[in-house]
C-alpha cells in the first residue's frame, strides 16, 4: 500500500500508521502530493508529527515493530517515506 501526504499531520499519520499496521503494512510519502508536487518544508516538521503520531497510538507499537522513515532527495526538494510493518 503507498499513501501520499503534502504536509507531516499527526492525525493522519497516526490513521495511516495503524491502518498500515492492522493491514499488509505499507510505505507514507511525506512531502509530495498525488500529483508529484513537493512540499518544501515538509522535511522540517516531520519528526514532532511522527514522535505525536506514535504517542497517540494505542496500544503503542514495541521498538520491533515501529515504523522506519528516512529522508530522500527528489528533484524540486526533500521527501520522507515512512515504512510500516504489518504487526502480528
Amino acid at each position: 500500500m503507498l499513501e501520499f501526504l503534502s504536509e507531516p499531520d499527526a492525525n493522519a499519520l497516526v490513521e495511516l500508521i495503524v491502518a498500515f499496521a492492522n493491514g499488509v503494512g505499507g510505505t507514507i510519502v511525506v512531502g509530495l502530493d498525488e500529483e508529484g508536487h513537493v512540499h518544501l518544508d515538509a522535511a522540517d516538521y516531520l519528526e514532532p508529527a511522527l514522535q505525536r503520531a506514535l504517542r497517540i497510538c494505542v496500544p503503542p507499537f514495541r521498538a520491533i515493530d515501529l515504523p522506519e522513515w528516512r529522508f530522500e532527495e527528489v528533484p524540486g526538494g526533500q521527501i520522507i517515506t515512512i515504512t510500516v510493518k504489518p504487526t502480528p
